[in-house]
Parts: C-alpha cells; structure tokens; sequence
C-alpha cells in the first residue's frame, strides 16, 4: 500500500513536467504546420490582386486574353525549357505520368458512375465526368508546387512533367471527347493538338534534348527571367478569372463535384503511385498537382464538345475557392 501511494506521489510530481513537455510539442506541431502552410497562403494573396485589377476595370477582357497568351506562350515554355534543362529523367517520371493518366480513366468512370446514379442529361453528365478530373495544373499548380517545396527543381521538374503530359495534354485529347461524346458536339482535334495550343510541351522536350549543348549564357538569363514571370502572373490571371464566374444554381452538384476533385483525385493519384511504388517528393508533387482546382481550359474543352459549360464554370470558382482551405490540408497529409 506504502509502495502504491509513493508511486502516485511520484507521478503527481511529474505530471506538470509532461504537461510543459506535451504543450512545446504542440506548439512545435503547429509551428512546423504553419511553416508548411504558410507559403502557399502567400502565394493565394496574388489572387486578390488579379481579382482586384478585374474588379476596379484596371484590367479588361481583352487585356486580360493577353495576359494569358503571354503565360501561354512565353512563360511557361520558359519555365518548362529551364527546368528541364540538364536534367535526366529517371523511370519516376515515365510512372507518374502513366499514374496520372490511369488516375484520369479512373476518375471520369466513378463520375461517370454517380452521373448516372444521379440521372443526369448527357450534357451534364460530360460537364461533371470533366470537372471532377481535370485540374488547373499550369496556372496554379506551378506557383502552388514552388511555393510549397521552396522552389525545389526537383519539385518543379516533376510538377511541369505531371502538369503538361498528364494533365494538360490529356484535358486537350481526352477531354474533348468526353465533352463531344456526351455533349454532340463536333470537335476539331486536330487543331487543338496544334502547337500553337500546347507550346509548353515542346519546350519541355527541348530542354531535355539541349541539356548537352551549351546555350549562351545572356541567352539562358533571359530564357530564365522570363520563366519566373509564370508565378505571379499566372495566379493574378487566376484571381482575374474568379472575377466573372458566379454559382449559377448548380450547389448540391458542384459540392459532389468539388469532393471529387479536391479530395479523390488526389488519393487515386497517391494510391496508383504507391503501387507504382513511386514514393518520397515524386509522389508528394503529383498527389499535390492533382488535388488543384478546375481550370479554364475544362470549360473551353466542354464548351467545345457541346457539354455543359455553366457546370464546369461553375465548378471552377467553387473549387478554386475552396482550394485556399484544401491545398494545405493535403499538403499537411502528404508530410
């Protein structure tokens, strides 16, 4: 009896020391949280700027459709050329964009599936099986993926790979035809896997092909400049198209939707790289690039192929806000 009570006095003496000790580690906790989180908030903030130069009519549509062939066409392809520049590309990169792709098939059938379990029109059902797939892994993946791992190379190599390649071009092929085939749509293909719609593509291929020739370095200082202008651009080009979409009635269906592709996409990606047994960064940027927001390229593509495209704008502003709260929690997960 002696001995229990000693040892309850004993543990009463300590119980202030592991209180003090289990405070720190939660601060501790929350401090690294914060240190993960805090860059992406940062990033968000170019949001409000775009958002507000649309607003206060800085900005007007045809300035803003500029802008984005800008990003398009001379600041992406920079960014993909200085990334991929010296590079050599190991067996993860083939894996993720396969994985990506798979995650794509594997997406659209289980919007396929609730589309009909939900009896949607043809239309609606195209619109959904898109905007629960297709993310916006340019415009806002490449400043996220940058903000968040520090502007690690290796994190952008894998970001621009999955983003362009399992993405991009898949949104441009794939895409359309799940838009035409529901919505009726003729779709003109070929035009659309033009360079001129997909520029970054070759400039990613150019970077690894060049990666033995010496470029002049006044060359290569421009070539990089002009890719750091994709950060801030894209995501103020971002807050300028949050500016002119609105709900438009479509609520219970978009929150299906937004679960969809801020939440399953990214574990189907997790899930199929884990069995592709593609781990560590490779993994995380990939599962980080698919929990982004739809884009406006879904939209075009939808619009195109005849489905709804109120559904996917709609889905759009609702994910691409929604993400300001997403994006950190998965990337909390993934560390």
């Amino acid at each position: 009896m002696a001995l229990a009570q000693e040892s309850l006095l004993s543990a009463k003496k300590q119980l202030p020391g592991l209180r003090v000790l289990f405070r720190r580690a939660a601060f501790l906790r929350l401090t690294l949280s914060m240190a993960t989180v805090a860059p992406i908030f940062s990033t968000f903030l170019l949001l409000l700027v775009g958002f507000a130069l649309r607003k206060g009519r800085i900005l007007k549509q045809g300035e803003t459709d500029t802008l984005n062939a800008v990003i398009i066409f001379a600041t992406v392809p920079a960014l993909a050329f200085t990334i991929m520049y010296g590079q050599k590309l190991s067996w993860s990169a083939a894996a993720v964009v396969v994985g990506g792709n798979l995650a794509n098939l594997v997406s659209l059938a289980v919007a396929w599936s609730i589309a009909r379990a939900l009896k949607l029109s043809r239309p609606r059902t195209g619109a959904f099986m898109i905007a629960a797939t297709f993310g916006n892994t340019t415009f806002m993946g490449i400043p996220i993926i940058a903000a968040a791992f520090h502007g690690s190379k290796h994190a952008l190599l894998y970001g621009i790979v999955y983003g362009e390649l399992a993405m991009s071009l898949p949104v441009y092929t794939l895409g359309l035809w799940v838009a035409s085939h529901f919505g009726g749509a003729q779709a003109h293909m070929r035009e659309l896997l033009s360079i001129k719609r997909l520029p970054a593509i070759p400039a990613l291929f150019a970077g690894l092909v060049l990666s033995g020739v010496t470029v002049p370095g006044a060359l290569m200082d421009v070539i990089k400049s002009l890719g750091a202008c994709t950060l801030p651009l894209s995501m103020i080009s971002v807050g300028v198209m949050l500016s002119g979409r609105s709900f438009r009635g479509n609520g219970a269906l978009i929150v299906c939707t937004g679960i969809l592709k801020l939440f399953c996409m990214p574990l189907i990606v997790y899930a199929i790289l884990t069995l592709f047994g593609v781990g560590g960064l490779t993994r995380q940027v990939a599962t980080l690039q698919a929990a982004m927001p739809n884009s406006i390229i879904s939209n075009i593509m939808t619009v195109q192929g005849g489905s709804d495209g109120n559904l996917v704008s709609s889905a759009t502003l609702a994910t691409t806000i929604a993400s300001v709260a997403t994006l950190p929690l998965v990337l909390m997960a993934l560390r």
